[in-house]
């Protein structure tokens, strides 16, 4: 599985989850309140995580490319 697919995938299934309890704590009429303001940060530091890992494996690959 290469770096595109697998980052797609954890993405996938971190928006699976965040729907699931989004639909589960949501009893009221705004999906914005769904979730406090930690757990807000904290999906978007993942998200951000993910793209750096994303850039980092794209260099990589060039790199090594480049060394052949």
């Amino acid at each position: 599985m290469n770096t595109k697919n697998l980052i797609l995938t954890v993405m996938t299934v971190i928006s699976a989850i965040t729907i699931s309890f989004a639909q589960e704590s949501a009893s009221s009429g705004n999906w914005l309140n769904a979730f406090s303001f930690s757990e807000y940060l904290l999906m978007s530091l993942c998200g951000l995580m993910l793209t750096v890992i994303w850039l980092l494996a794209r260099t990589i690959k060039s790199l090594t490319e480049r060394m052949r």
